[in-house]
């Protein structure tokens, strides 16, 4: 058969309208690309989420994001949050992919059913051509519930000043042996491992932690007396780490973002004299302390056989409390029973 002019411009042709005619879905999946940094809750019902996503077949472009609380995109239960939009410069991503443009997000979203507590969070770049989305990726974020500010009138201070341990909330754990100082993670950093130490009082979320309770229990002594024991973890705020005895060491850093394991675990024990102090779940007897008795910037901070040490005691200052029971009992009552009046549910 002859292959005529006539014929090559013919199949060319219908090769360039069969072409036009199938959905571009390799082109975007390829060029779309992003990062899911971080989510955070600072405030009770929100999380603030940033990140950075960018579509390679046109930077130009603003590129949207999808969230889902509780659950991935579809599934039962999962609270969506559209309408996201890349819209800042981030110039560690643009040198990296020698791009130009506004490739980063970051935004404060609310949750509107109510989900609290330990939540999975997942964040979509929606594919402008409606073919599948990219996922970035998910992260489990503690999200603070609704609550009033620790000394509101609304609190009922006399029967809150009876628990046996603080309710779950936000604190600042200063020194016993000298308040102007708190626990702090060094240099602020929101990496694995980061140092526990002593640092003078400050503006810094570096120096709150959410204390909440994990367990609680009555039980016997050697001695045959019953003792409260009420287990907690402690999540800085700004890293969303836990303070984790590390292990083979006295040392305690932050780590994981679930406290999940007993080196992230801590027994809370009431001095009985405003003070408090934390045993060591995995290394029982031993009690986070500072250590060599420093009271300065930058002292460690690790665990020691227990001493009954005022480097062994530490208050706790509330900047939010939340939930409506104690974490031990008081005189009279069973364990879990309310303690806080009029306190806020929406």
């Amino acid at each position: 058969m002859k292959i005529t002019l006539k014929h090559t411009i013919s199949f060319l042709l219908a090769f360039a309208i069969v072409f036009a005619m199938l959905p571009a879905v390799g082109v975007y999946a390829a060029s779309l690309q992003g990062h899911f940094d971080r989510v955070v809750s600072n405030e009770p019902g929100k999380i603030t989420i940033s990140g950075w996503a960018l579509n390679n077949a046109n930077l130009d472009s603003s590129v949207e994001i999808h969230f889902y609380i509780g659950g991935p995109a579809g599934a039962d239960g999962a609270e969506g949050h559209p309408g996201i939009y890349t819209s800042k410069f981030r110039g560690d991503v643009n040198s990296q992919l020698n791009v130009t443009g506004n490739h980063s997000f970051e935004a404060t979203l609310t949750t509107y059913t109510k989900k609290y507590g330990y939540q999975d969070v997942y964040a979509y770049v929606i594919n402008p051509d409606g073919s599948p989305n990219l996922e970035l990726g998910m992260i489990t974020v503690y999200i603070l519930p609704p609550s009033l500010p620790y000394g509101d009138a609304n609190w009922n201070l006399s029967i809150y000043d009876e628990c046996s341990a603080k309710p779950d909330g936000i604190y600042r754990i200063s020194s016993a042996a000298n308040p102007s100082f708190s626990l702090d993670i060094l240099g602020g950093y929101e990496s694995n491992g980061t140092n526990l130490q002593l640092y003078a009082n400050g503006e810094t979320d570096a120096q709150l932690f959410h204390l909440r309770r994990i367990s609680y229990q009555d039980i016997l002594t050697a001695n045959g007396q019953l003792e409260e024991k009420t287990i907690v973890s402690l999540m800085n705020v700004n890293s969303q780490l836990f303070l984790d005895k590390d292990a083979g060491t006295t040392n305690v850093h932050q780590f994981g973002n679930l406290p999940n394991t007993e080196n992230r675990q801590w027994i809370m024990h009431n001095n009985g004299d405003g003070t408090y102090s934390f045993e060591s779940v995995a290394e029982p007897g031993y009690f986070m302390t500072i250590e060599g008795g420093m009271i300065a910037n930058s002292a460690n901070i690790g665990v020691a056989p227990q001493s009954n040490s005022i480097y062994q005691k530490f208050t706790l200052n509330a900047e939010y409390v939340h939930g409506d029971h104690c974490l031990g009992k008081r005189a009279n009552t069973a364990s879990g029973a309310p303690l806080i009046t009029a306190l806020a549910t929406a």
